[in-house]
């Protein structure tokens, strides 16, 4: 029986071709089972990242920092419940402690069985593990659990070539990631990269699910790609004061705050948004136009404040909300030729002209909003 196994004997294999996830600022290959303490460099890894057909090619040494726990024996795991593959646990307390830097490589199988699902990289989710620096995952991985990686400051690589999910707070607060490219991974949890403030790429070419709060707070991230992504929830990408352009081409729907206070965003174009939630770009100091061709409901504050703000192109807007363009002092163009109904302040402290004012004057509501 598994449970009672003692002795265990890993199987080494060589994963070719399957490095397609890469989570630093390298792409990572297979380590090697050297527990030589220095770091090694002896392997180059070529990936082809698709998206909707097109393939993004990278060359990257291999940083091997430090120790390598890469064996069976090296972690605490079980069986699945479906009893056809591995679950990790966590590296045993003797290595997730372990003074000095260290690399983990999940082997790809573990007595006969293929490893599937990190469930956790240490035995508490809340431990900080100061030393970790790269993960190397086999492709037969397709789950990454809550809080697997948090609260790791030091981890700068890793490699994820077949994850389809990514659970709440996966990789929270992992200060020291740069980059992330996610070929295979369709959904990604909660808060999964909040505070990574290192983080400077998002590419997600065939995600179709974000939780809320997924990227808030990363400071440094300046670019992100998304292009299947159908909602972006509460608190996305807020408070990515670096953030400059974002590719959002299926969202329909952007919730409450999703980009408020990033300053630096320059424009925003949102073909398939139906709806703009509360407070989503409050505070987009930098923001100079909005396109939002299929927008039908601005709610309330979702511009406000956007000092920068010069044109706004909504022509099938039908219910703009209270303060939604509230001192946006430098809006003086906006085109809603099918808005039907404006709250109180929408347009508060503008530079619209008088002659669009008193025509909009006709669409104010008196209700309370």
């Amino acid at each position: 029986m598994f449970s009672k196994i003692k002795s265990w004997s890993l199987k080494k294999k060589i994963i070719a071709g399957a490095v397609a996830f890469v989570v630093g600022c390298t792409v990572v290959g297979m380590c090697s089972d050297d527990d030589d303490e220095s770091p090694s460099s002896n392997t180059a890894s070529t990936v082809s990242v698709s998206s909707g057909g097109n393939a993004k090619k990278e060359t990257a040494k291999v940083p091997r920092v430090g120790k390598i726990f890469d064996k069976a024996s090296d972690f605490t795991y079980r069986l699945n419940s479906a009893k056809t593959g591995v679950v990790i646990d966590g590296l045993k307390k003797e290595n997730e402690f372990y003074e000095n830097t260290y690399t983990v490589v999940v082997p790809a199988e573990i007595e006969d069985f293929p490893v599937v699902e990190i469930h956790c990289i240490k035995s508490s989710p809340y431990n900080t593990l100061k030393n970790l620096v790269a993960v190397e995952l086999p492709p037969s991985v397709t789950l990454i659990g809550a809080s697997a990686f948090s609260y790791c400051p030091n981890l700068r690589t890793v490699v994820l070539p077949n994850v389809i999910e990514i659970e709440n707070s996966a990789f929270s607060e992992c200060k020291s990631l740069q980059s992330i490219t996610l070929p295979a991974t369709k959904k990604i949890g909660g808060r999964a990269f909040e505070e990574c403030t290192s983080l400077a790429l998002a590419f997600l070419p065939i995600a179709t699910e974000i939780g809320r709060g997924t990227f808030q707070n990363c400071s440094a991230l300046a670019q992100a790609e998304l292009p299947l992504v159908e909602e972006v929830p509460d608190n996305a990408f807020m408070s990515c004061e670096s953030l400059k352009t974002v590719t959002l081409t299926s969202a329909k729907k952007i919730g409450n705050e999703a980009f408020a206070y990033c300053d630096r965003l320059e424009s925003i174009s949102l073909p398939a948004a139906e709806s703009i939630g509360e407070k989503a770009f409050i505070e987009c100091i930098g923001l100079t136009s909005a396109d939002l061709p299929k927008a039908m409901m601005i709610h309330r504050w979702a511009f406000n404040k956007c000092s920068s703000l010069v044109s706004a192109d909504m022509p099938s807007v039908k219910m703009i909300r209270s303060n939604a363009f509230e001192r946006c002092t430098s809006l003086s163009q906006v085109n809603m030729p099918a808005v039907e109904k404006i709250f109180p302040n929408a347009f508060y402290n503008t530079a619209l002209p008088l002659k669009v004012q008193a025509e909009l004057e006709s669409k104010y509501s008196r209700d309370a909003d």
